[in-house]
């Protein structure tokens, strides 16, 4: 059942604890059940944190053989107090990532808006580089 469902640390070692903008999940996970069972009890519309990423750590660590954790730079490099460095750093290849937050909420006015597909084939950055590559040859 370990493998049955998947989440990525936010932050490391998990400081602010595991992000669900990646989920991996088998048909009808044991952890699914424990986060749908105790949603209304940490859901805040305020703090969408708590329900969102608090309360899965909780449960991965009341439950840990019903959730695999793989380390924050898997999924969630670079975060999200890190935007300048995703989106207009250089010399960073992301080795680590099989996925990338893009943290739209925090980064769109300033960055995702303008991505189309010629700023990401001319303007290099961290980001742009890194995804270039799954561009269409033809856009």
């Amino acid at each position: 059942d370990t493998f049955s469902f998947v989440m990525g640390q936010e932050g490391e070692n998990g400081v602010y604890g595991l992000c669900n903008a990646v989920l991996m999940s088998a048909p009808n996970s044991t952890f699914v059940d424990l986060w749908i069972g105790h949603f209304s009890e940490a859901y805040d519309p305020n703090i969408w944190s708590l329900h969102s990423v608090k309360l899965p750590s909780i449960l991965g660590h009341l439950y840990p053989k019903h959730l695999t954790q793989v380390r924050d730079r898997t999924f969630f490099y670079p975060l999200w107090d890190s935007l300048d460095h995703m989106y207009a750093g250089h010399d960073d290849t992301f080795p680590d990532n099989i996925a990338m937050h893009l943290w739209e909420s925090l980064a769109h006015d300033k960055y995702i808006s303008k991505l189309t597909p010629d700023y990401i084939r001319n303007v290099d950055n961290n980001f742009n580089n890194a995804v270039r590559r799954f561009l269409p040859a033809e856009v």
